[in-house]
């Protein structure tokens, strides 16, 4: 049977998953998930699709009716890691005729299975599928009991069941195909010939991208870096491999007589990197004289000055007449 309802405990396990930032993501408060790049789950142009269904439009205020009902209800939290909210996502994975009903009848659904406090509910329609989002406070008789309502991995299945039963089949929900082991090992051989093809032609889209990563995240995430021995060490701060790394050019400021002339180096990336940064300086006056950029290799030694510490400008002709001697 298809899993239209995940659920997971909102207790700090992983580091990041927390009240404040599972409320944030909902509302869409984080700046960092709407920039909008490419590649980005969260496209922020159809946000303003998105439905509060129930609860706040503030995470802070979401958190402040938490601690309100906790507090008038005289519950204790008696360990830091204790569960004070749990989340279920509903996803229909297909195409229903009114989807707006369809999450409004499951919200009050759940609420009625739960039986405990709902806190937020939000619906999405700016990411590949739309969904929902439910907070729960997992508050029932004065305690909090978070293991308790959501139930062990049986009740889990259950209530799955039993939502396809009671709502699923009402909006035309079908449940998900079962596939063999020779079907899915058949679709991955397959699977793994269309993203070579879509790799080597610049064709991987978005939303494929985004499902790879979310596949080789999964539960066999280990050994999928084991398999292309990929150190995570390493891979947090790569580097081009089979390049050497290149002394920058230096740089200094010459007075001249002259209009400013940039003498450009043979161009390597940190050359170029270095080079913008420098165009970016404000160019020094001092009445008619200007300061343009040089490098060491286009002066010879005789135009060295130890009094003012600086290469000095000389007249054309005597400049080029150094320099070719120079040479010689």
């Amino acid at each position: 049977m298809a899993a239209f309802l995940n659920m997971h405990a909102i207790n700090g396990k992983p580091a990041n998953r927390t009240p404040i930032n599972a409320a944030s993501h909902n509302l869409r408060t984080i700046a960092a998930e709407t920039q909008g790049h490419p590649g980005d789950r969260i496209n922020p142009t159809q946000s303003h699709k998105n439905r509060i269904l129930s609860g706040p439009s503030h995470p802070a205020e979401v958190l402040e009716l938490m601690e309100r009902l906790i507090h008038g209800a005289g519950a204790k939290v008696l360990r830091k890691n204790q569960i004070k909210m749990f989340e279920v996502v509903v996803n229909p994975k297909q195409a229903i005729p009114d989807l707006d009903v369809f999450f409004e009848d499951t919200m009050l659904w759940l609420v009625d299975h739960f039986g405990c406090n709902l806190l937020s509910a939000v619906v999405h329609h700016d990411e590949s599928e739309p969904h929902m989002h439910l907070l729960f406070l997992p508050l029932r008789d004065g305690k909090l009991q978070g293991h308790s309502i959501m139930g062990s991995p049986a009740e889990t299945r259950k209530m799955q069941a039993d939502f396809h039963h009671g709502i699923g089949k009402r909006h035309g929900l079908t449940s998900a195909r079962h596939y063999s082991k020779s079907e899915r090992e058949s679709g991955a051989k397959t699977g793994i010939e269309s993203v070579v093809h879509a790799i080597k032609n610049e064709t991987l889209t978005a939303d494929q991208t985004l499902i790879l990563k979310q596949a080789i995240a999964g539960p066999s995430f280990e050994k999928v870096m084991q398999a292309f021995n990929i150190d995570l060490d390493k891979s947090q701060n790569a580097i081009a491999v089979g390049s050497e790394a290149q002394k920058p050019d230096r740089y200094y400021y010459v007075e001249v007589d002259c209009p400013p002339v940039l003498h450009e180096p043979t161009k390597t990336i940190e050359s170029q990197l270095h080079a913008q940064e420098e165009l970016q300086q404000p160019k020094h006056q001092n009445n008619v004289h200007q300061y343009i950029r040089e490098r060491d290799d286009d002066h010879s030694a005789e135009e060295w000055d130890t009094e003012l510490g600086e290469y000095r400008a000389i007249p054309n002709n005597t400049a080029s007449k150094v320099r070719d001697t120079a040479r010689a």
